[in-house]
């Protein structure tokens, strides 16, 4: 916890190195993360794309509220923002 109160992960992307059947990675991923994530199969997270990668994503933390926040932390106007993405 840091001296602004406890901080909550929106999402990460994990990348499963050695994986025969990626499917059946991806479900132990979602296993470990357990409730309240969601696990998706990332197929281009960059050009050329990036072989065996997840996105591990919560459904419990807004990630609209998230952005606000850090533009509000650090001073810049959402006016100013552009983000894109499937999230509502």
């Amino acid at each position: 916890e840091s001296p602004a109160g406890p901080r909550r992960c929106a999402k990460c992307y994990a990348t499963v190195e050695v994986a025969g059947d990626f499917a059946e990675a991806m479900a132990e991923v979602q296993k470990a993360a357990g409730d309240g994530w969601e696990v998706r199969q990332i197929k281009q997270l960059l050009p050329g794309g990036v072989k065996n990668t997840c996105e591990v994503q919560s459904t419990r933390v807004n990630k609209a509220d998230g952005l606000a926040a850090l533009c509000a932390a650090i001073g810049v106007s959402m006016e100013n923002v552009w983000a894109f993405g499937d999230d509502v």
